[in-house]
């Protein structure tokens, strides 16, 4: 898979979804193709924003996308949590 310059959040699922389901079968997971998409994910597009999701008392583990093959998570801390 050619990776493009820089990926949206949707182009990144989508790519995530077709790299890793290709590998799925074969319990073998060649995690290369999956780190050159989320490097070219383009973080400052904002779209990751929708899933921030803050708790007073603990981060937070928000779901963005998942498929048989891989799990895509926000993981959030307000300011001055420890835990």
């Amino acid at each position: 898979m050619e990776t493009p310059k820089t990926l949206s959040l949707k182009e990144l699922v989508a790519g995530l979804t077709e790299e890793l389901g290709k590998q799925k079968d074969s319990g073998v997971r060649d995690v290369e193709g999956a780190s050159k998409l989320m490097t070219a994910f383009d973080a400052s597009l904002g779209e990751w924003q929708r899933f921030v999701f803050l708790d007073p008392c603990k981060y937070t583990r928000n779901l963005i996308a998942d498929d048989r093959a891989y799990t895509l998570m926000l993981l959030c801390w307000d300011k001055g949590q420890k835990r």
